[in-house]
């Protein structure tokens, strides 16, 4: 079935890409060769929609050609083609799919992880709508509600880097040895079994790290609204900033970030990261000379410390900044002036 699934959503993605045909009943009944019934051809024209704009959305922010994409990954199938019971005994979930074969599903009867039950024993929690094929594997989904953020706790920045993939406002550092395994990804031969490896310690480094940082105690975290960071090629991002940022998945550490302040009802806020690392926290002074590479000095007043601790120092007088300016009642420290020039900021939360 996910062959025959994606050899659909391929079909669509040509038909919109070469055609520059749009998502529609039209476009869905021009798949006549094919062993999908109509439900399964609905999700697969939704799924080559989506990627297609994705595409476009790239080539348009990287300004580069972008070829056809080509779809191998997994099939994501909304409710309409997915049921979701209770089991009995041992296995205690049944997840029945849509098969090629109309009328007839596929049952598979499964056991709940802990991970699951973690995430159902939270309040208001249940299992969302739909799942993921994901080769000989389901993933399912726990719908959350949203809850209101904490209205007490303190505020805490956090800066990414390469060398070490954390530093915090408090001077902590998370995950010093990151670097050691991206140098480890670069090595291995593509798609052989050591690099899969190398990939999956740099994704418990970072689940591990994220889940370090001090939730019980903090309202509201900030961090760099980091992206297109290994795009274009300047002065500062030659050949071996390309090389070194190549396994760098900032955008991980971000999403995980994201998602653990939700859990724990965390302010999430992103503030603008031009010249964190280049402005002195003591006295303002902002030059590209003040920082040498992981050691920042100040040309005016000598004050010395990590570069990436102090771009969290000024990431935490920013975050204070877009914090103040969001509720005078938020509960929140006022904001402070840290020794950083204002600036045009984004926040979500």
């Amino acid at each position: 079935m996910l062959e025959a699934y994606r050899a659909g959503v391929n079909f669509f993605i040509r038909k919109m890409w070469l055609e520059k045909a749009a998502y529609g009943q039209l476009l869905i009944q021009s798949l006549t060769h094919t062993r999908l019934p109509a439900n399964l051809r609905n999700v697969a024209c939704w799924q080559a929609s989506t990627i297609v704009k994705t595409a476009r959305k790239l080539a348009k922010a990287t300004k580069k050609k972008v070829g056809m994409p080509v779809f191998r990954g997994d099939a994501a199938l909304p409710q309409t083609v997915v049921k979701i019971e209770a089991g009995k005994g041992s296995f205690d979930l049944i997840v029945s799919i849509s098969s090629l074969q109309s009328g007839r599903r596929i049952v598979v009867p499964t056991r709940k992880t802990r991970l699951l039950n973690k995430w159902l024993s939270m309040p208001g929690a249940v299992l969302g709508p739909g799942c993921t094929i994901k080769g000989e594997k389901i993933i399912l989904f726990v719908r959350i509600p949203i809850h209101e953020v904490q209205q007490e706790g303190r505020v805490l920045a956090v800066d990414i880097g390469i060398n070490k993939l954390m530093v915090d406002s408090d001077g902590k550092k998370y995950g010093q040895d990151a670097k050691n395994i991206y140098a480890k990804i670069r090595r291995r031969e593509p798609g052989s079994k050591g690099k899969l490896r190398a990939r999956r310690e740099r994704t418990n480094l970072i689940d591990r790290e994220v889940n370090r940082l001090p939730w019980p105690e903090i309202g509201a975290i900030g961090v760099e609204a980091l992206k297109n960071l290994k795009f274009g090629k300047s002065p500062k991002r030659g050949k071996s900033f390309r090389k070194a940022a190549a396994p760098w998945t900032y955008r991980h550490a971000l999403a995980r970030i994201e998602q653990l302040a939700q859990t724990n009802r965390v302010r999430f806020v992103q503030y603008c990261p031009s010249y964190t690392s280049q402005i002195c926290p003591m006295c303002g002074k902002c030059s590209a000379e003040n920082r040498k590479g992981e050691t920042f000095c100040c040309i005016r007043c000598g004050y010395t410390a990590d570069a990436d601790y102090v771009g969290a120092t000024n990431g935490l007088a920013r975050t204070l900044q877009i914090l103040g300016g969001l509720s005078s009642a938020s509960g929140f420290p006022a904001p402070q002036r840290v020794g950083v020039e204002p600036t045009h900021v984004g926040v979500t939360g």
